[in-house]
């Protein structure tokens, strides 16, 4: 099976938040907050934001345009709502004022680098670093078995048209961060708990998109999970190292190269842990690379980016999210034109985490490896509306106007009942 996500992408595999999902006969007890997290100084949006419970690994993160839903258990009313993210001062307020409010609105001021506080030596190199942080993996995250509810996007496109959504709640069983024998081989153990999406769009267009299991791919982006970081020597000499502002003031190192066309940020903390990567790669004018896709088209590559980043809870650090995005140019290889453009958005944010009594998933529950779109169930919309999902923006717009031509997306959900 051949797909995007080759090993030479790996290179920095990345697209989330973190612990079980309460009982349908609790959905009335739970609060919703509804806000947006923004720049205190520019006031530009700030994505990926994560919003939470204080002393629980469970919570959110904010869209694209800063904003979130959070549903909130009645347990957890007397505590703190927090909203942290790299580069900026931690917020917090009282869960039961925040719930009072309309739309709370979160100014995050900017950290500010204060280079006497580096723990980290400053005669490390670059590549050093790096290399210190991957051999403590096991050191710095969890080496006993967690179970993670989830949540995961999956957004189509094509030329200049948004043609399919597919959304689903997942459990995820993952055993340890152990190096694994065989990095392209899920060790974590899925399954779906809910599945809703969009009507199929017109058949021709499937073969443009890969119709195994995307999700699973995700997953194996987790290069500090899997160690698909790349090993060459060359790719090492190219790093450099500065100091920028972390999480809640405190400053954190940043490995990096930056280059044209290709571009990567690792952000190491003073444990020599690995907190975010984000990598981009591709021009959209040279493909980053192709491969055959059957006899007649060749798929090209011409832009990636991921991103992931891992949130820390009593001295480990869970998965908060996985990102990533990719263009496509389907080209016909007798001719050389170029016939479709595509584009593929996905994110897994993990809502919560449980590590006190993790369930192992049997195999009769477990996550086949062909697509989500031929495992979906009926659509549960009670559940759906209490659930912790990422707010729905991307689904605005142009996307939104695009996905409901055929009907609205309720009505499309309801269509799998």
């Amino acid at each position: 099976m051949q797909n995007q996500n080759q090993s030479t992408v790996r290179l920095v595999g990345l697209l989330f938040m973190i612990g079980l999902f309460w009982p349908v006969n609790s959905y009335a007890q739970s609060l919703i907050i509804s806000g947006k997290v923004i720049d205190a100084e520019n006031h530009e949006p700030l994505a990926y934001a994560t919003v939470g419970i204080e002393g629980e690994a469970y919570g959110t993160i904010t869209n694209l345009a800063g904003e979130f839903d959070l549903h909130v258990p009645s347990k957890y009313q007397s505590k703190e709502l927090s909203v942290s993210t790299l580069g900026y001062q931690d917020f917090k307020i009282d869960i039961e004022t925040a719930t009072k409010q309309n739309i709370l609105l979160v100014l995050l001021k900017p950290g500010h680098t204060i280079l006497d506080e580096v723990m980290i030596s400053k005669d490390l190199s670059a590549a050093n670093l790096l290399r210190i942080a991957i051999a403590r993996i096991e050191i710095n995250y969890p080496m006993s078995p967690i179970e993670m509810d989830g949540f995961y996007r999956d957004i189509k496109k094509v030329d200049d048209e948004y043609v399919g959504l597919i959304e689903a709640a997942v459990k995820v069983y993952d055993k340890n961060y152990q190096k694994p024998r065989n990095a392209t081989k899920l060790r974590e153990r899925v399954s779906l708990v809910e599945v809703r999406r969009t009507i199929d769009y017109d058949y021709k267009l499937e073969k443009y998109f890969n119709q195994y299991n995307m999700l699973e791919d995700l997953l194996l982006e987790n290069l500090v999970k899997y160690r698909t970081f790349n090993n060459e020597a060359e790719f090492f000499a190219s790093l450099e190292r500065k100091i920028v502002p972390g999480y809640n003031n405190k400053p954190i190192d940043m490995v990096f190269i930056e280059q044209p066309g290709y571009s990567l940020k690792v952000y190491i903390d003073e444990n020599y842990a690995i907190r975010k990567i984000v990598f981009k790669w591709g021009n959209g004018q040279d493909p980053v690379y192709s491969y055959r896709k059957s006899r007649k088209l060749e798929n090209r590559v011409m832009y990636l980016e991921k991103q992931i980043e891992f949130q820390e809870f009593e001295g480990k650090l869970f998965l908060k999210y996985i990102a990533a995005s990719y263009v496509n140019n389907w080209t016909n290889r007798k001719t050389s034109e170029t016939e479709i453009i595509t584009r593929r958005d996905q994110t897994l944010l993990v809502n919560k985490v449980n590590y006190k009594n993790p369930r192992w998933i049997p195999n009769s529950e477990k996550m086949k490896r062909y697509g989500l779109q031929f495992q979906h169930s009926s659509y549960n919309k009670e559940f759906w509306d209490h659930y912790n999902v990422i707010k729905d923006m991307p689904l605005n717009g142009k996307v939104l106007f695009d996905l409901e031509k055929l009907a609205g997306l309720e009505d499309q959900f309801k269509s799998f009942e």
